[in-house]
């Protein structure tokens, strides 16, 4: 469990100031919206990525 949560303070997820051994539902609930927000990026990034790749495919 300990490394889990260090793992999720690594990615930014838990604030780094959070040091306690246990969550309170408030931090389960940021965390989650933290998660939600991480994978929305990860898909938009790729979204962006594909739509450049087209882009350059339809110049040649």
């Amino acid at each position: 469990r300990r490394y889990a949560f260090l793992e999720f303070q690594f990615k930014g997820i838990i604030p780094q100031g959070n040091k306690r051994t246990f969550l309170t539902g408030h931090d389960l609930m940021a965390i989650m919206y933290r998660l939600e927000q991480y994978i929305k990026a990860e898909a938009a990034e790729k979204k962006q990525e594909e739509d450049g790749n087209k882009k350059k495919e339809e110049k040649t």
